[in-house]
C-alpha cells in the first residue's frame, strides 16, 4: 500500500451509486379527515438481508491477502419478503417533530440509493487499507448521505425540512451519485440526473436492474477488448478517484470504436481489460461475467479477486444471490459475436457483444 505522501492528497475513496425512486412504492389514501400516503419498499423480495453489509474484508492491507481472502460469504437466493410500509404520512401536516418517524424517513431516503450499506462497507475499509482517513463510521455516512439529499441535517425538525423530505418523496428522478472521502474524513457528493423509467411498475427490480440475466433481453452494448495488458494495483482493486489507467484503456476504446461503427459516440461501449496472465479481469467501468457451459449446467461466470479486479458492488449482489459465480476467463476463450454481461451500481446489468 501508498505510505502516507503527499499522493494521498491526490485521490479520494469514490463511491458510484443510483438514487432510484422507483425502488419505492407510494400509495395515498384517506383516513379520517387526512390524506395520507403509504411508502413501502418495491424490491423487498430482491433484496439483501437487513444485516447484509457487504463483502467479508480481512483484517490486513497486504492487497495480495485482500484480493484471495476477501469473500461474499454464502449464497442467499431468495428473503422471506412481506410487504410493510416505511412510513405513513399525513400530506396535510407541515411540522414533523416526531424523531421515531424522522428515522423512518431518513430510512426511506436512503433506501433508494441502491446498495448504499455495501458501498458504505467498501469505502470505510477502502480508506483504512489505503492509508487514508479511518475515523467515519457507517452511521456517520449515512447521515452524511441524507443531509446531502434532503439538504438538511438528519436531526433537523424544521418546517423547511419537513417540506423538502416530503417533496423529494414525490420526486421520481433518477440520479447517480458520486461520493468521495479524502484523507481528512470529508464526504464530497455529487448528483447527476440519469435516465430512467418514467412510471411505476411492481417489475422494476428485476426488469431495469437485473434485465440482464433475462433470456428476452438482447444485447446493446459492443465489447471491445484492449490490446495492453493492465497493471494490476491497489487501484484497481479498490474504486478510488485515481483512474488514469481506465482513462488510457478508454482512449485505445474509442479507436476501436471508430473502427467498428464509423462513428466517435462512446455511448454503450465497453473495454475489457486483461492482467499479465492473459485472464480477463472486468471492464473499464463495469464488472464482467461470460455465459459458461459445464456438465452442471449454464452458468455465468465472473473473474475472481485475484484478478486485480474491482470489489465491485453489482458483483457482490449478484454473486450473493447465486446469480453469477467466480472463476478463471482467460482472454483467448472470448470470440467475436460472444454475448456476455457487463455491470455496476448504477446502471444494473446489461448485455454486450464481444467484437472483434
Amino acid at each position: 500500500m501508498p505510505e502516507n505522501t503527499d499522493e494521498q492528497l491526490s485521490y479520494k475513496v469514490l463511491a458510484t451509486m443510483r438514487y432510484d425512486p422507483w425502488l419505492t412504492n407510494i400509495m395515498p389514501f384517506k383516513g379520517k379527515d387526512s390524506s395520507f400516503v403509504s411508502v413501502q419498499s418495491n424490491w423487498d423480495r430482491y433484496q439483501l438481508d437487513d444485516n447484509d453489509i457487504g463483502y467479508n474484508f480481512p483484517n490486513t492491507d497486504n492487497i495480495q491477502e485482500i484480493r484471495s481472502k476477501t469473500n461474499f460469504g454464502e449464497v442467499v437466493r431468495r428473503k422471506k419478503w412481506a410487504p410493510q410500509p416505511y412510513l405513513i404520512i399525513d400530506k396535510d401536516e407541515t411540522f414533523h417533530s416526531n424523531s421515531a418517524e424522522i428515522l423512518l424517513m431518513k430510512k426511506f431516503i436512503l433506501g433508494r440509493c441502491l446498495f448504499y450499506k455495501q458501498h458504505f462497507q467498501r469505502m470505510l475499509f477502502s480508506a483504512k487499507a489505503l492509508g487514508l482517513s479511518d475515523n467515519l463510521t457507517a452511521e456517520k455516512l449515512e447521515n452524511m448521505l441524507f443531509k446531502a439529499l434532503t439538504r438538511v441535517s438528519v436531526n433537523s425538525n424544521s418546517d423547511r425540512s419537513w417540506e423538502y423530505r416530503k417533496f423529494l418523496l414525490h420526486t421520481l428522478k433518477t440520479y447517480k451519485i458520486r461520493l468521495c472521502i479524502n484523507n481528512e474524513g470529508t464526504l464530497w457528493f455529487e448528483k447527476i440526473k440519469i435516465n430512467g423509467p418514467t412510471e411505476y411498475s411492481p417489475n422494476h427490480f428485476m426488469r431495469n436492474i437485473l434485465g440482464g440475466l433475462l433470456d428476452s433481453t438482447k444485447p446493446t452494448w459492443d465489447i471491445f477488448i484492449d490490446d495492453v495488458p493492465m497493471v494490476t494495483s491497489e487501484f484497481t482493486t479498490f474504486k478510488t478517484t485515481k483512474r488514469d489507467h481506465y482513462n488510457a484503456a478508454r482512449e485505445r476504446m474509442l479507436l476501436k470504436v471508430k473502427e467498428y461503427r464509423s462513428s466517435d459516440k462512446v455511448d454503450q461501449a465497453e473495454i475489457l481489460l486483461f492482467n499479465d496472465q492473459n485472464m480477463i479481469m472486468e471492464g473499464s467501468i463495469t464488472n464482467i461475467a461470460v455465459k459458461r457451459t459445464d456438465p452442471k449446467g449454464t452458468k455465468y461466470v465472473t473473474p475472481y479477486l485475484t484478478s486485480g479486479c474491482l470489489c465491485g458492488i453489482m458483483r457482490y449482489y449478484l454473486l450473493k444471490k447465486g446469480h453469477i459465480e467466480e472463476g478463471d476467463i482467460p482472454k483467448d476463450s472470448l470470440k467475436d459475436g460472444d454475448v456476455i454481461l457487463i455491470f455496476n451500481g448504477v446502471m444494473g446489468c446489461i448485455k454486450g457483444t464481444i467484437r472483434m
